[in-house]
């Protein structure tokens, strides 16, 4: 939910401090399912309101800026939509856009460009032309003066441009990643007041920053109380608006609610939203679904690790568990060094949040974690902590040197949690799965739990877990060779991928591991002994290969080994190749 609209000076009115808006939303653009259709957007982002109420979106997963007139049914591509590329006619997944009136143009954040670009606004514009180029960035800005002020998300730093100055004058931040006062971690969009103050959303410090007009530091205007659902916290803010008054509108993403905090307020309001993620009208939903025509990259590119097994920051060592949170911060088991590592974006290296002091099972150790989520409600870290038989907790807080154990003698493989916040845990040793109330040590049995086999209500060696809206959890059962699907209530399961035996066909899997599902039923499969990424449509009979299958190396299309699977909110998927020692990002077309 990044919305970021009036981010150059134009009249706009006082929004009363007693404003309130309707519950329910209305659908102005888009709507229709992802996909390329003039109706349609995928995963879009950034968005700009002009005077006349004319819409100009960043429509992401099409890598094209769209116009939208009120009260239109279609849109108008007015910039890119030649699919991702740098050619000077294309875009790549472009994150923020505004209007810039002197020269009706629209200034655009091409963002794995690593470019800012200017898309003239008449009629039969075929092309851009760079304004800066070799910025990370993600938000835009202008003043009443035309200064430009962009976010650089790889340097955490706000740099101010005159139009036609490609170097800029860094204004706040850059001083490395970190919660200081001095810097941000992970600056997304901005907004300049008329006495260009800027304001940032500080996204991975869960604050909206306020930087005065050549100070030094900035101050904490939202948020700032670590992640959080309570009215003194955000979850990764977003987009951002302020009024004439001082009140600051964020778009509080992971929370799925947009917020009002008065100017000096120690915290703020619900204005929509917060009503659970989905897509009613009074809801938001941060993961789209992935069409059923998608299709990825062939190509990974290795985001965390590739460096050879070792105990590096820049190294993983056999990684097999993997959660992607919604600002695309990667969680990893690194199971060879026997720690958590949290890898940010672009980052070279990871940073430990969780063990790395050799196997153990003191509380500030783990042994061979195999599976790691987080966990919103308390802002932890839940591990499986598989060789130790237990499950552990670590806040994200820092300076948290150990962990709590949650629930003990289980040899736990796989975690999944409800939006119930109901823990689900499989159990190799059992060949079951469980479920837990946060703080029950003992759970229920809801799955398996009858000896080893291959019946209907058997496993044979349960690994990875997933759950479903309906509390429906599917199951890799690995020396199955198939998936399982287990209905909430159910006595036995049944099969969704697999189950015709080891082997290579395209209806038979060998050694299931990785597990996702997205919101149409389709089944991803990491089928870690063919090395390759299986897709499974609901109810059907045999899967298609989306990545992989081309036999085990080291090639960027090569796995050797799968671990996890993820994906993050625009449809692009994660896998954890666990041989190669490194987590693998394949872009979706």
């Amino acid at each position: 939910m990044a919305t970021s609209a009036h981010k150059s000076i134009d009249p706009i009115p006082n929004i009363p401090a007693n404003a309130v808006w309707a519950a329910n939303g209305e659908t102005i653009a888009g709507g229709h399912g992802p996909g390329n259709g003039s109706h349609q957007l995928d995963s879009p982002d950034g968005l700009f309101v002009d005077d006349d109420q004319m819409i100009v979106i960043t429509d992401v997963g099409n890598h094209r800026i769209v116009q939208w007139n009120m009260g239109d049914t279609n849109g108008q591509i007015v910039a890119g939509g030649h699919g991702p590329g740098n050619r000077m006619y294309q875009l790549n997944e472009p994150t923020d856009v505004l209007i810039d009136k002197e020269t009706d143009s629209f200034i655009i954040c091409d963002s794995l460009n690593q470019r800012v670009v200017r898309w003239s606004r008449h009629k039969g514009t075929s092309q851009g032309e760079i304004l800066i180029d070799n910025i990370r960035c993600w938000g835009l800005a202008m003043d009443d003066q035309r200064y430009l002020y962009v976010s650089d998300t790889t340097n955490d730093a706000v740099r101010r441009y005159q139009i036609g100055d490609k170097n800029g004058i860094l204004i706040a931040g850059g001083k490395g990643k970190g919660e200081r006062f001095t810097q941000f971690s992970d600056p997304k969009y901005l907004f300049v007041d008329r006495q260009q103050a800027v304001y940032v959303s500080d996204g991975s410090n869960y604050r909206v920053m306020k930087w005065s007009k050549g100070a030094t530091e900035g101050i904490v205007v939202a948020g700032g109380k670590g992640r959080g659902d309570a009215s003194t916290q955000l979850n990764y803010p977003y987009g951002l608006f302020i009024d004439t008054l001082g009140a600051i509108y964020v778009g509080d993403s992971g929370n799925d609610r947009v917020m009002c905090w008065s100017q000096d307020a120690k915290q703020g309001t619900i204005i929509v939203g917060g009503n659970g993620r989905g897509a009613g009208a009074n809801q938001f939903y941060a993961i789209p679904n992935i069409p059923a025509n998608a299709g990825w990259a062939a190509n990974g590119e290795t985001i965390a690790g590739g460096h050879g097994p070792g105990n590096g920051s820049h190294q993983l060592d056999s990684p097999d568990g993997l959660f992607v949170d919604d600002d695309e911060t990667i969680v990893i088991t690194d199971v060879g060094n026997h720690r958590i590592v949290q890898w940010n974006m672009g980052d070279t290296n990871g940073q430990i949040v969780a063990g790395g002091h050799g196997p153990g099972n003191r509380m500030y150790q783990l042994y061979e974690p195999t599976d790691v989520l987080i966990d919103k409600e308390t802002d932890s870290f839940i591990i499986c902590d598989s060789l130790n038989e237990r499950v552990v907790r670590w806040s994200r807080g820092k300076g948290t040197s150990q962990g709590e154990i949650l629930i003990d003698n289980i040899r736990c493989w796989g975690l999944a949690m409800d939006d119930q916040r109901y823990l689900y845990v499989s159990d190799t040793t059992n060949n079951a799965v469980k479920r837990y109330q946060i703080g029950d040590k003992n759970g229920i049995l809801i799955a398996g739990g009858n000896g080893k086999g291959d019946g209907f209500t058997q496993f044979s060696n349960p690994k990875y877990l997933f759950v479903d809206r309906q509390q429906a959890i599917y199951v890799s059962d690995s020396y199955n060779n198939r998936v399982v699907k287990w209905n909430k209530g159910t006595t036995e399961g049944f099969v969704v991928a697999g189950d015709k035996g080891r082997g290579d066909a395209s209806t038979q899997l060998y050694y299931p591991y990785g597990l996702f599902v997205d919101t149409s039923g389709a089944i991803y499969v990491g089928d870690s002994g063919n090395d390759r990424v299986m897709c499974w449509s609901q109810d059907a009979k045999q899967g298609t290969i989306i990545v992989g299958g081309n036999g085990r190396g080291a090639g960027a299309n090569q796995f050797y080994g799968l671990g996890a699977l993820s994906y993050d909110r625009q449809g692009n998927l994660y896998a954890v190749d666990w041989k190669n020692h490194r987590v693998q990002r394949f872009k979706i077309k």
